[in-house]
């Protein structure tokens, strides 16, 4: 899904965006490769938003000592961090932005030929999507849980999230995921991943709460933005986001606090955690929350990372086969974050036996090999001969790339500054 349109920006070699920094594309890299093994499961930013990943708490389980019925919150010591850190989140951020918003148009293209077909060209720089999505299966998602098909009466897409976006999930076969955004514009995805670092700041501005607490914060936050009208311009929500408001809509009352959501959220985790397996939600939108928690934890040893980025993402993904892969990730991006190298550790993930061993090792290696050589699909192969070479050429506005740009730029720099 995100994995289609990250990887193949890689894999077509994008060299109309010139002025993203090498640790920015570092993340874009190790986002896409690490893509390629989750696939294996069964699988606009706002303008100068001013956020923060401002670096919190330093604490590896939840500081609460409840005495005769009062809950003590012990504080964390502030970190500090290095600059070279801090310029490292900065750029993940950047990286993530960006990644997310030239890869937008082609969301769950599952043939390459298509994108060429579609838009005439390899995308090389922020484009609006099409009306029409060739693998589009909009129609058929479900509007009141995670999946396909609708079953029960309360319609969670044009109700309790996606208020004005009904209409796009049942009116017709092919329509865009991405449905009348912009060029440019960041998916509900990447601008939830903004949403969850903004909370951070604005619950932790002293960088010592304890992390269930941020968590719930987080999570308070989390429905506040989903059941606003106009939170977002984006038309998909994946299963993850669906699934999560089923349950939370059958709750009387709603909870909504960030007490009563951690409550709800780590019981109804518990509970899906032993029973069958949701399959949609052992997928590559898994790494959305993840990435928040890596960012905010990254001054932490790796293990601590790891542990408080799977422990969250049980909470949206509850999925037990799918958080040892989250937690590679998180291992990963802690790594280069902290300044090591980004191809060496990329291969030790590629030599994890969870990822199939050396053959699918030896597999990644070749196609990457293949793309760095420019070894890709000249042609398209679908769709009839017609169709395919009378595609209507776009040109693309210098200007909307770099603006887009410096508004993400401007972003990152606040989140990781302010």
């Amino acid at each position: 899904m995100v994995l289609t349109g990250r990887l193949l920006l890689n894999i077509c070699n994008i060299t109309g965006v010139r002025n993203i920094s090498s640790k920015a594309r570092s993340f874009h890299v190790s986002a896409s490769v690490v893509s390629l093994f989750l696939v294996t499961l069964p699988a606009r930013v706002e303008t100068l938003l001013r956020t923060s990943l401002r670096h919190h708490s330093d604490s590896e389980s939840d500081s609460e000592v409840k005495d005769h019925g009062v809950k003590e919150v012990v504080m964390m010591q502030k970190p500090e961090l290095s600059g070279a850190l801090k310029q490292a989140k900065e750029e993940a951020l950047y990286g993530l932005l960006v990644a997310d918003a030239l890869s937008m148009p082609v969301h769950w293209y599952y043939n390459p030929d298509d994108i060429k077909r579609d838009y005439g060209k390899w995308l090389r720089g922020f484009t609006a999507p099409n009306k029409k999505h060739p693998s589009s299966i909009l129609s058929l998602s479900a509007v009141d849980g995670s999946g396909r098909g609708t079953e029960g009466s309360t319609l969670l897409i044009g109700n309790i999230i996606l208020h004005d976006k009904l209409k796009y999930w049942t009116g017709g076969s092919s329509t865009h995921y991405h449905q009348g955004m912009n060029a440019g514009d960041n998916t509900l995805n990447a601008i939830m991943a903004l949403e969850m670092i903004k909370s951070m700041n604005m619950r932790d501005p002293e960088l010592t709460r304890p992390v269930k607490e941020v968590r719930g914060g987080v999570l308070e936050d989390y429905v506040q933005f989903m059941t606003t009208p106009g939170s977002h311009n984006d038309t998909y929500a994946e299963s993850f986001h669906r699934s999560f408001f089923k349950d939370w809509v059958m709750m009387e009352p709603h909870p909504r606090t960030a007490d009563e959501l951690i409550k709800f959220a780590e019981e109804r985790s518990k509970r899906k955690m032993t029973q069958k397996p949701d399959s949609q939600l052992g997928v590559i939108g898994s790494l959305v929350p993840a990435i928040p928690w890596i960012l905010h934890s990254a001054h932490k040893s790796e293990k601590e990372c790891a542990k408080e980025t799977v422990d969250f993402v049980r909470l949206t993904h509850p999925v037990p086969a799918l958080l040892p892969f989250v937690d590679m990730y998180a291992r990963l991006l802690h790594a280069v974050l902290n300044g090591h190298d980004l191809k060496t550790e990329v291969l030790k993930v590629l030599s994890h036996s969870d990822l199939g061993g050396p053959s699918k090792r030896q597999m990644i290696l070749s196609l990457l090999d293949k793309a760095s050589r420019g070894e890709l699909p000249q042609r398209c192969s679908t769709g009839s001969v017609a169709r395919s070479c009378s595609v209507q050429k776009r040109k693309e506005d210098p200007a909307i790339l770099r603006d887009n740009l410096n508004s993400m730029k401007v972003a990152a720099n606040d989140a990781a500054w302010a």
